[in-house]
C-alpha cells in the first residue's frame, strides 16, 4: 500500500517571508530604520569584471539616510570582496527585496526607491543583480544565541541574543566560488576571510550554509542600540535563576511564558515552564527555584520564551531561544618561579635571538624541573561522579579501539633493513613503489644529505617517464664535474663523504643512458646547507600534494638503523614546501652572484648529460710559507736552527724538534710572545712578522697572551694600530665567510636613542672572532684594547663616524672591525673593565661608545646596590652627560625592589642639584624622554616620573606648564589613536588611571588655548561613534567594537577629571561637558552593570575609576553650591 499522497508541488515565496509576523520589524510601515548589507565578489578576468552577491543581510538599525556606501580597499588580487551598506526605512525593504528577487540590478533599484548613490557606485556595482529563476526562499528559523555554542547548526550572529532568521537562497552556490571555471583555493580563501572579518561569522565552519544567502534577521531581545533586553541571572546563594524580559521588541504579545531546561552531561535534568509576572510596562519577570543538588550539577541552561496574544486561545508562539554553558571545573598545572630559580645562561639561544623575544627567552631558560610545581582543580564533580566514570570509560574505550583497529595512515616504520629473514627491506621497496605509482604525473622532490646508490636504485626501479624527480643531496668541498672514473686518493678529513659522493657520481656516469629515460636531476648542495630528509610530492602547478619526513637516509650504511616515515600534515606541508622553495631560490640567487666560486652553493651532479666528481683537497699551515716564519719561530721558541727557514724546510725542522706533529703545531711548552713583540721591526717587515706572531698566538694558552710588560712597548702597539689601518684600506673582504655584524642603525643612533632600546651588552657578544678576520686582526684589536685602549677608541670613533656618513648594507671591513672592537669592549665591560677604559668610553665623542660606558656603570650599580660606590661612579662621568645618566638610571630603578629605594632617592636629589634654574622646551622634552625609559609614550610610562620629578619642577617653575602639558596630552592622543589596543584594553586604576589624572591636571591648569587637543579628542570620539553605529557592531567585529567603547570610556574618565579640576579652579566647563556627553553616549552602549560584571577585570577597573571621579565631581559641585 502506498502511504504517500500525491500533492501539488508548493514552495515558499518571498511573500511568505515578508508577511511573516516574526519579521515585521523589517517591513513595518512605521518607517523604522534598517540596514541592508551586501558583500559583492568581483572577479577580474579577461578585462571583464564579474559581480556576484556572496552574502547579504537585512537587520534592524537605529538610523537611515537612504544612501549607498561601500568600503574602498585596494588590492592586487584578481579576487575582491566589497561590503555595500544601505540604511533605509523599513517601509522600503519590501520593494527593495521584491525588485532584487525579480532580477533588477542595484542601479535600477536605486532609481525606483530614490536612493542616493554616486556615479562611481553605479559604475562599479550598479549591474549587481540576482538570477530570479534560480532563487529559493527559506522560511523563518529560530537561532540560538552564538554564545550557546551549538555545534550542530549555525546560530544567531549575536553572542547574547537569539534571532529569527529567513533567507533568500541562490541555488547555484557552488558556482559562486568558481574562478575561470575552476575552484581555486586562494580565491576561495580571500572570500571566506573577508566575510569572516566583516561579519564575525565562520563561513569556513558552522556558518558555511549562509554563503550565497541574503539573510533577514530580527533580534527579539535586542534594542536598536544593540543592548540586551533579556537578562538572566543565576543566584547560587538562593538556588534560583531569574529571567527578566523587556518586551519592547515584541509589541504584539500581552503575556509571556518562560521555559527553563537544565542540563548535565548533555541530558536534561530539570525542565519547568511558567507564566512571567508583568512587573511594569513591557517588563516581565520570573524566578525559577532550583533544587540545591540539581543546581550543583548543572552544566548548561537553556531558556525559551513563548508569547501570547489576547486572541491566541492559549497557544504560545516561540519568541526566543537562549542558552549558556557553565564552567564546572578548571584544572591548573603550574610551576612556582622565584628569584631562587633564575634563568640559566645559554649563549647559543640568547645571542642568536632578537632582543624583542626577551621574555620568551627568559621563560625558556628557566629550569622549571627544579622548581616547585603544583596541580590544582577549581570546582569538582563530587555530586555527579557518573560523569567522570563515563568519560573515563569513553576515553579508555576509544584508546582500546585505536589499539585494536588503528586507522591506516601513509606512514611506516622499518626497524632495520639487514638480513634475509627481515621483511623490512621488502616493505620499504613496496611502500616506495606504491608512492611513486600513485603520483605518475607529479613532481617528486627528495631531500637527503646522504643520498647514495641505494636511493638511486629505488628511484630508478619505480620511476615513471611522465613524472619529474628532483634530488637534493650534500656534496663535500671542491666537488666538480667529471666524465671518467677517478683513481685519485683523498686526504679530506671526511673520507666517508668523499667516498659516497665519488661512488654516487661514478654510478650516475656509468648508468647515464639507462637514467636518460626519466626526468631526473640531482643537485649537490654545500654540506652545511642541508640537514633534514623529506619527500615532497607537487602537482604540475607546483602546489604540494603530500609530504613525508624521513628519520634516516635511504643510504646503504643506514640499513642497520630504524627508518620512520612520517606523513606531514597539510598545514605543516605548506610551510615545508615554502622552506624548500625558498632554499632553492636563495641558493640559486647566491650562486648567480658567485659564478666563479670554486666551492659553489649549488651544482648539478646529474641531469642526464653531466656528471661531477670530487677533487683532491689538501690542508696546509699556510703561514709557515711566510719568509718571516722561521725568524719569528726562532725568537718565540729560542731555537736558533729555525732562523731564516720557511715552507717545507721549516716544517721538517719543526718536526725534528717535535714542534710539528701530524700536521699540527704544538707550542704549548714555549712562550716567546713578549720577546717577539719587543724585538719586532718597525718597518714594513712588521706586517709580515705580525701575521706569523698572531698565528702563533692562536696556538698559545690565553693566559700567556696577556702580559703587563706589553704596555712598555709603545712602538709595538703603534705598529698594531697601523696594521689595522692598513687592513681597512687594502683588504678585500671575503663575503663567503658567515658572520654576524652589528646593525648600522644601532651603531649610528644618538645617545638618547640608544638609552631607550632594549639591547643588552651580552646581545653584542656574538662570537669570539668574527669570521672574515684573521688572527692578525683579532689579536691586534685584543691587545690594543688591553694595553693601549686610547688608540683603539680613536680608531673606533673614526670608523663609527664613517659608518654614519657612508652607511651601506652588507658586510664591510669597517663593520667587521667595529664588531670585533665592540666584542672586546663589551666583554671587559661585563667582567673587569678598568677605570681608564671606562673613562675613555664615557668621554668618547661617539654616542655608541658612551652608551657602552653607561651600560657598564649600570651593571656595576645593580651588582653593588651601594649608594657611596654609585656616587663614586658618577665622578667618572663628564659633566655634559651627568644629568642624562642620572635620569636614565633613575628610570631603570623605577620598578626595582625596595632595596633600591634609598639609592633612588639619592639619585633624584642629585638630579635636582644638576638641573639649571630654568629648562627650555627642548631640555624639558629631553629630560622627560629619558625618564620614560622604553615606554612608547608617557601614558604607559611610570607615573612616578611625574609625581617625584616633574611635579616638583612645575611647582618651582623650572619647567613650563604648557610645555609639559603638550607632551602628556600629545601622548594621550597618540595612545587613543594607536592601532595597538593592548594597553587601552588592559586598563588598571593605579597605572592608566593615574596617567589620565595627570593629563587632566595638566589640561585644567594650562592657561593657554588647547583647541588642537580638543579637536583631536572629538575626532577620536567620532571614529568610535562610527564603529558602534555599524549594524551588529559588537558581533561583526567584537574587538573593534570593544576598543571603540573602551576608548570612549578613557575619554569619559579623562574629561570627568578635567571637570573636577576646572570646578576647583572655578573655570567654565561648557566645552568639557559636550565631550562628556558624547563620550558617555558611546561608552554606555555597554550598560554600566556589564562594565562592572567581572571583578578585577580591566572593564570593572574602568567602571570603578569612572565612579570615583564622578563622585568627586558631584561632591565638588555640592560644595560650590553651598558656598555660593
Amino acid at each position: 500500500m502506498n502511504n504517500f499522497q500525491n500533492q501539488q508541488h508548493k514552495t515558499f515565496s518571498l511573500d511568505h517571508l515578508i508577511n511573516d509576523p516574526r519579521l515585521s520589524r523589517l517591513f513595518s510601515e512605521s518607517s523604522d530604520s534598517c540596514a541592508v548589507q551586501l558583500w559583492i565578489l568581483q572577479n577580474n578576468t579577461d578585462e571583464n569584471i564579474h559581480n556576484r552577491i556572496v552574502y547579504g543581510r537585512i537587520v534592524p538599525h537605529n538610523y537611515s539616510n537612504h544612501t549607498w556606501s561601500y568600503s574602498k580597499e585596494k588590492t592586487k588580487n584578481k579576487t575582491k570582496v566589497t561590503q555595500l551598506n544601505l540604511y533605509i526605512d523599513s517601509n522600503l525593504c519590501n520593494l527593495f527585496l521584491t525588485s532584487l528577487c525579480e532580477g533588477d540590478n542595484l542601479a535600477l533599484i536605486s532609481e525606483k526607491l530614490s536612493l542616493n548613490s554616486k556615479s562611481e557606485f553605479n559604475e562599479l556595482y550598479g549591474t549587481v543583480s540576482l538570477a530570479s529563476a534560480n532563487l529559493a526562499y527559506k522560511p523563518v528559523s529560530y537561532l540560538l544565541n552564538r554564545d550557546a555554542y551549538d555545534l550542530n547548526a549555525y546560530s544567531s550572529p549575536h553572542g547574547s541574543a537569539s534571532a529569527f532568521s529567513a533567507s533568500i537562497v541562490q541555488l547555484d552556490k557552488p558556482n559562486l566560488l568558481l574562478l575561470n571555471s575552476c575552484y581555486d583555493a586562494e580565491h576561495i580563501d580571500i572570500i571566506i576571510k573577508k566575510l569572516n572579518s566583516d561579519t564575525g561569522l565562520s563561513f569556513n565552519k558552522t556558518d558555511e550554509p549562509r554563503l550565497g544567502d541574503i539573510e533577514l534577521l530580527v533580534f527579539p531581545t535586542l534594542n536598536e542600540l544593540e543592548q540586551d533586553l533579556l537578562l538572566i541571572e543565576r543566584n547560587k546563594d538562593n538556588n534560583d535563576l531569574k529571567i527578566q524580559l523587556d518586551a519592547s521588541q515584541l509589541p504584539d504579545f500581552s503575556s509571556f511564558q518562560f521555559r527553563l531546561n537544565l542540563f548535565n552531561d548533555g541530558q536534561i535534568i530539570y525542565s519547568s515552564i511558567a507564566f512571567a509576572t508583568h512587573i511594569q510596562e513591557k517588563i516581565f519577570e520570573y524566578d525559577f527555584q532550583i533544587d540545591e543538588l540539581i543546581d550543583t550539577i548543572t552544566d548548561a541552561s537553556e531558556v525559551e520564551v513563548y508569547g501570547y496574544t489576547e486572541s491566541s486561545n492559549n497557544t504560545g508562539i516561540l519568541c526566543c531561544r537562549w542558552g549558556v554553558n557553565y564552567i564546572r571545573e578548571i584544572n591548573l598545572n603550574g610551576t612556582i618561579l622565584t628569584d631562587q630559580y633564575q634563568p640559566i645562561k645559554l649563549d647559543w639561544l640568547e645571542k642568536n635571538t632578537s632582543p624583542k623575544h626577551y621574555s620568551r627567552i627568559q621563560a625558556a631558560l628557566t629550569p622549571i624541573q627544579t622548581c616547585p610545581s603544583f596541580d590544582s582543580t577549581v570546582g569538582n564533580r563530587n555530586n555527579d561522579p557518573w560523569v567522570i566514570t563515563n568519560r573515563s570509560l569513553k576515553s579508555i574505550s576509544k584508546k582500546i579501539r585505536t589499539e585494536l583497529q588503528p586507522s591506516k595512515s601513509e606512514g611506516e616504520f622499518f626497524l632495520h633493513r639487514e638480513g634475509t629473514t627481515n621483511p623490512s627491506r621488502l616493505e620499504l621497496v613496496e611502500w616506495f613503489q606504491q608512492l611513486l605509482n600513485k603520483h605518475q604525473n607529479a613532481q617528486v622532490m627528495l631531500f637527503d644529505p646522504y643520498f647514495d646508490i641505494t636511493g638511486l636504485k629505488l628511484l630508478n626501479l619505480h620511476s615513471n617517464k611522465n613524472a619529474e624527480y628532483l634530488i637534493f643531496t650534500s656534496v663535500p668541498e671542491n666537488f666538480e664535474s667529471f666524465k671518467e672514473e677517478s683513481s685519485e686518493s683523498y686526504t679530506s678529513s671526511n673520507k666517508g663523504e668523499q667516498q659516497r659522493a665519488k661512488t654516487l657520481s661514478q654510478t650516475l656516469y656509468h648508468n647515464r643512458e639507462k637514467l636518460s629515460r626519466i626526468k631526473l636531476r640531482i643537485l649537490g648542495l654545500r654540506a652545511e646547507t642541508l640537514h633534514d630528509r623529506y619527500i615532497l610530492i607537487l602537482d604540475q602547478s607546483n602546489k604540494p600534494l603530500k609530504g613525508f619526513h624521513l628519520s634516516n637516509s635511504l643510504q646503504s650504511v643506514a640499513e642497520k638503523y630504524p627508518l620512520l616515515i612520517t606523513p606531514i600534515p597539510y598545514d605543516t606541508l605548506l610551510k615545508v614546501e615554502k622552506y624548500a622553495s625558498g632554499l632553492i631560490h636563495s641558493i640559486a640567487e647566491k650562486q648567480n652572484n658567485k659564478s666563479e666560486d670554486k666551492n659553489p652553493y649549488i651544482q648539478t651532479i646529474f641531469d642526464s648529460s653531466k656528471i661531477t666528481r670530487p677533487k683532491l683537497q689538501n690542508e696546509t699551515l699556510d703561514f709557515l710559507n711566510n719568509p718571516s716564519a722561521g725568524n719569528v719561530l726562532s725568537r718565540w721558541t729560542g731555537e736558533v736552527s729555525l732562523s731564516g727557514l720557511s715552507g717545507d724546510t721549516l716544517k721538517e725542522q719543526l718536526t725534528t724538534l717535535t714542534l710539528l706533529q701530524n700536521n699540527a703545531l704544538d707550542l704549548s711548552q714555549t712562550n716567546g710572545f713578549v720577546d717577539c713583540a719587543s724585538k719586532a721591526p718597525d718597518d714594513v717587515n712588521f706586517f709580515d712578522e705580525w701575521i706569523v706572531i698572531s698565528e702563533l698566538l692562536a696556538h698559545t694558552p690565553v693566559s700567556a697572551v696577556y702580559n703587563s710588560t706589553l704596555s712598555e712597548t709603545p712602538h709595538f702597539l703603534e705598529n698594531l694600530k697601523n696594521y689595522l689601518y692598513r687592513y681597512l684600506q687594502d683588504t678585500k673582504l671575503d663575503n663567503s665567510k658567515n658572520t654576524q655584524v652589528i646593525d648600522s642603525e644601532l651603531l649610528t643612533n644618538s645617545l638618547n636613542g640608544l638609552l631607550k632600546n632594549s639591547v643588552a651588552l651580552y646581545h653584542l657578544t656574538k662570537q669570539l672572532k668574527h669570521a672574515p678576520l684573521e688572527w692578525s686582526e683579532y689579536y691586534a684589536i685584543t691587545l690594543l684594547w688591553q694595553y693601549a685602549p686610547e688608540k683603539l677608541v680613536i680608531l673606533a670613533e673614526k670608523l663609527l663616524d664613517e659608518e654614519k656618513l657612508q652607511s651601506t648594507k652588507g658586510l664591510t671591513c669597517r663593520r667587521v672591525v667595529i664588531g670585533q672592537t665592540v666584542e672586546q669592549m663589551v666583554m671587559s665591560a661585563q667582567i673587569n673593565i678598568s677605570e681608564h677604559q671606562l673613562t675613555l668610553l664615557l668621554n668618547s665623542v661617539s654616542p655608541f661608545l658612551q652608551w657602552i660606558g653607561f651600560k657598564s656603570i649600570k651593571e656595576k650599580i645593580f651588582q653593588t646596590e651601594e649608594v657611596d660606590l654609585t656616587l663614586q661612579f658618577l665622578s667618572l662621568l663628564p659633566e655634559k652627560h651627568r644629568l642624562t645618566f642620572l635620569a636614565w638610571i633613575v628610570s631603570k630603578l623605577q620598578d626595582k625592589s625596595d632595596r633600591f629605594t634609598l639609592l633612588r632617592e639619592k639619585l633624584i636629589e642629585k638630579i635636582f642639584i644638576e638641573l639649571p634654574d630654568s629648562l627650555s622646551a627642548e631640555e624639558t622634552q629631553d629630560l622627560i624622554d629619558i625618564l620614560k625609559n622604553r615606554a612608547p609614550n608617557l601614558i604607559q610610562a611610570n607615573a612616578r616620573i611625574f609625581e617625584e620629578i616633574i611635579y616638583p619642577l612645575l611647582q618651582t617653575k623650572q619647567v613650563d606648564y604648557d610645555c609639559v602639558s603638550k607632551l602628556w596630552l600629545g601622548d594621550l592622543v597618540l595612545e587613543l589613536e594607536s592601532k595597538n589596543t593592548t594597553y587601552r584594553s588592559t586598563f588598571t586604576h593605579i597605572t592608566s588611571g593615574k596617567a589620565l589624572n595627570i593629563c587632566a591636571y595638566l589640561f585644567a591648569n594650562n592657561t593657554n588655548p588647547q583647541d588642537t587637543f580638543i579637536e583631536s579628542i572629538k575626532k577620536t570620539l567620532k571614529k568610535s561613534q562610527k564603529v558602534v553605529e555599524q549594524p551588529l557592531a559588537s558581533t561583526s567585529n567584537w574587538s573593534l567594537w570593544d576598543d571603540a567603547i573602551t576608548t570612549a570610556m578613557w575619554i569619559l574618565i579623562f574629561t570627568q577629571w578635567v571637570k573636577f579640576y576646572q570646578l576647583q579652579n572655578r573655570v567654565n566647563t561648557d566645552v568639557i561637558e559636550i565631550l562628556i556627553t558624547d563620550a558617555r553616549d558611546i561608552a554606555m552602549r555597554q550598560p554600566m552593570h556589564e562594565w562592572e560584571q567581572y571583578l578585577d577585570s580591566p572593564s570593572s577597573e574602568l567602571a570603578a575609576c569612572l565612579k570615583e571621579v564622578e563622585q568627586l565631581v558631584k561632591d565638588t559641585e555640592n560644595k560650590l553650591t553651598q558656598f555660593d
